[in-house]
């Protein structure tokens, strides 16, 4: 899987999806449109940050959206190391298009049909194969080719869900239980092993 890439590989990437977000209590599909962080939201990133305060990070991307951005300074406060942080269209969430702001109940059945056919966009959006090639367009270029060996990326479920599926080949019920963990990815030449802290 490695094999371009150089000799006595290793790197570890933590996941970290952005606080709980109004839209998000009110079940409401957010995609790449936004809402601010619940209370909760913001409380969440700080217990979070609390077991990330021993960790160097060589480069912290994040996701332009406004509520990883909003997640991201919550934590940079609270980490209070002085890190590049790099923001990076690739890993926001999947264009829902015309979709986005719909009661996600009322959706379900169209979402689950996309996910059955990842080569059909979402109508003024993206397909579930445009989202996977830009996520692993960022994974490949922006994090295993850096020369760096510590990240973090402050991202949204989707994305998060795209990589550990890839990497992993978690199912959903396991990526959905552990959406608010921290997940840290250890990558050498043979594997990559996963953890939820």
């Amino acid at each position: 899987m490695f094999a371009d890439l150089r000799h006595s590989f290793m790197k570890t990437v933590f996941l970290l999806r952005h606080g709980q977000t109004e839209d998000n209590l009110k079940k409401i599909i957010q995609g790449q449109g936004d809402s601010p962080l619940t209370s909760e939201g913001m409380e969440s990133i700080k217990k979070r940050a609390a077991k990330l305060k021993e960790i160097i990070f060589d480069v912290i991307y994040c996701s332009p959206l406004g509520r990883a951005k909003s997640s991201m300074k919550i934590l940079l406060k609270e980490l209070n190391q002085n890190t590049n942080v790099v923001y990076s269209d690739e890993i926001q969430e999947i264009d829902f298009g015309k979709y986005t702001k719909k009661n996600i109940n009322k959706m379900k059945d169209i979402i689950h049909e996309h996910k059955k056919n990842t080569s059909k966009p979402y109508p003024g959006g993206e397909s579930g194969d445009m989202f996977k090639e830009r996520v692993l367009y960022f994974m490949n270029n922006f994090v295993l080719n850096n020369e760096g060996n510590c990240f973090l990326v402050i991202t949204h479920f989707g994305v998060i869900e795209t990589i550990l599926r890839h990497y992993n080949n978690l199912s959903y019920e396991d990526i959905c239980s552990n959406k608010d963990s921290i997940i840290r990815l250890s990558f050498n030449e043979n594997n990559v092993e996963l953890m939820f802290l």
